[in-house]
């Protein structure tokens, strides 16, 4: 390990117990070429930043701070806890981001089937700028162009998907959602299964029913559920 830090953010972070602070980075597939990079943490109001990076041109294992170029904010609530915390790049090339549900218990503000918000979400982003925004909408995006939703959503009922991945052998997606008080949960998506699908949360917890005035058209049921009864801990990844 260097003595000094390829990058150091903390003074731009929420450096809180519950959940916040430097959350995840991830590294452009071209990055050996381009030294971009990408860091997701919970600025000092608390809310979502994923931020573009650069590494030096003076020297390449160290970060040019002043190359910061912000891609995405996303207000958060009074509550600490369900930042998401996972940028990561996906086989297609693309920036998925896992994005909680905006905290506290039981989906206070409905943001799990809500599409027109951001949180209780997994986005897809090209991080790139296009058309005077800072990052593009790829294509296939399943909600793009449809009135009330943002584009950059490609799945959603999740309550706080921490970490997530892709088999590089099939292309599947594979979730961590943590659970409530009953059930923690792993998601399993097929490739070609995965824009727009819905979840479940709040509408389940799991397999159970959890918030009745909540509807789920179409949830997919996890590929694995299990319970919080004695020792068992929070799904982490």
């Amino acid at each position: 390990v260097r003595p000094q830090p390829f990058l150091d953010v903390a003074g731009l972070i929420t450096d809180g117990f519950n959940e916040q602070g430097l959350l995840s980075a991830a590294f452009a597939p071209d990055y050996r070429s381009s030294g971009r990079f990408y860091v997701y943490y919970t600025d000092t109001d608390g809310d979502i930043r994923v931020v573009e990076y650069r590494r030096s041109a003076g020297d390449p294992l160290q970060a040019d701070p002043g190359s910061a170029r912000p891609l995405l904010r996303i207000e958060h609530s009074e509550n600490d806890n369900h930042n998401g915390g996972l940028a990561l790049f996906g086989p297609d090339r693309l920036l998925y981001i896992g994005v909680g549900d905006g905290g506290s218990a039981g989906d206070p503000d409905r943001n799990g089937q809500n599409l027109s918000v951001l949180l209780g979400k997994i986005l897809r982003i090209d991080p790139l700028p296009q058309g005077g925004r800072p990052y593009g909408i790829p294509q296939g995006n399943p909600f793009a162009g449809q009135p009330g939703a943002r584009p950059e959503i490609f799945q959603y009922g999740l309550r706080n998907p921490w970490r997530f991945s892709f088999d590089p052998g099939t292309g599947a997606e594979i979730i961590g959602d943590v659970g409530q008080d009953n059930f923690e949960e792993v998601d399993y998506l097929p490739r070609g299964e995965q824009a727009g699908a819905n979840l479940g949360w709040s509408a389940f917890e799991g397999d159970a029913r959890y918030n009745e005035d909540q509807q789920a058209p179409g949830a997919v049921p996890p590929i694995l559920a299990y319970s919080l009864e004695g020792d068992a801990c929070a799904v982490t990844g």
